[in-house]
């Protein structure tokens, strides 16, 4: 049976609330942004591609980190995982997710949310939007796709 996006997006829901913790990995207690990813990955058995050689100053690592095991969509689709560029280097991820209106929203642990948080893909974010990928083994075909630009 293959994975679908709506699969990821449940699984990361699961997840909602779970305080913020920078290389946080432990459902319901501790999870950073590419945490979630990696925690949806683990829940649906679609690898561990785990790694916390990163710091919470950004280096570019994210990135190169994530292209090892997911490949590069075109546009935000549901279940994909959204990298965005906070400041000079893209530092922050989130997993796409359409809302019950079928407006675009994202799922991330934030910082500044405290907290495994979902909510709209405002402009602000959209933004920020760095690149999309696509997670390991994920059936992205007939997803739904936002037509926000990819900068």
């Amino acid at each position: 049976m293959k994975v679908k996006p709506i699969d990821v997006v449940t699984s990361a829901r699961k997840l909602i609330g779970t305080p913020y913790q920078h290389q946080g990995r432990l459902p319901g207690i501790a999870c950073d942004c590419i945490g979630l990813a990696i925690l949806v990955c683990r829940d649906l058995g679609l690898g561990d591609f785990d790694f916390n050689a990163y710091s919470r100053s950004p280096d570019g690592s994210l990135v190169r980190e994530i292209e090892k095991v997911c490949t590069p969509l075109a546009k935000v689709t549901e279940g994909s995982l959204v990298i965005f560029a906070m400041r000079k280097f893209p530092q922050h991820c989130a997993i796409a997710s359409l809302s019950e209106t079928k407006d675009f929203n994202i799922i991330h642990a934030y910082q500044n949310s405290k907290a495994v948080r979902e909510h709209q893909l405002i402009p602000w974010w959209q933004e920020k939007i760095h690149s999309v990928y696509a997670l390991p083994n994920i059936d992205y075909s007939g997803a739904k796709e936002f037509s926000c630009p990819i900068i």
